[in-house]
């Protein structure tokens, strides 16, 4: 159950994927998995609401000709995103304009 614990204050700090990642340790290690199961959902939740955020602030950024700041948030949109999600995509279309903008 210390895996379990250390993956909830890793959710907590907003460290959502190191809080998979020890959901998944907490897993092989014989945690319950109705709880592994709960805290994983809990934790992808605000992983995708922390994704749709940043893409959102990322493209106001963006027309704002804050590249870099735009940059930095279009890349934890494609983190956090989930796979199939229209604007992990978009994200990702932007993220590779502005790096090739730098020098």
């Amino acid at each position: 159950l210390a895996a379990l614990a250390s993956a909830e204050k890793l959710e907590q700090a907003k460290e959502f994927e190191k809080a998979l990642a020890a959901l998944r340790r907490a897993e092989q290690l014989g945690a319950p998995a109705d709880q592994v199961g709960a805290v994983s959902a809990r934790v992808q939740q605000q992983m995708r609401a922390a994704g749709e955020k940043a893409f959102a602030d990322a493209r106001q950024f963006d027309g704002l000709g804050r590249n870099a700041d735009a940059a930095r948030l279009y890349e934890i949109a494609v983190r956090y995103l989930p796979e199939g999600d229209p604007r992990r995509a978009q994200a990702r279309q932007r993220l590779d304009v502005l790096t090739a903008r730098r020098p």
